[in-house]
């Protein structure tokens, strides 16, 4: 029983790590092309004019 545990979460984690590492180039592809033509990022992918940027509330 442990070592199907243990494959399951490899591959949920497997799963996880390549949809980040998808979206995060995703991202940057996007915020090089708003720098490259000089145009605004999406509002979706900005953050709102008065959030911080650190972990606490």
């Amino acid at each position: 029983m442990p070592v199907i545990a243990m494959l399951a979460g490899a591959g949920t984690n497997a799963y996880v790590l390549g949809d980040v590492a998808k979206q995060a180039n995703l991202f940057a592809q996007t915020a090089f092309l708003s720098e490259k033509d000089d145009l605004p990022m999406p509002l979706n992918l900005t953050r709102p004019s008065g959030a911080s940027e650190g972990n606490g509330p």
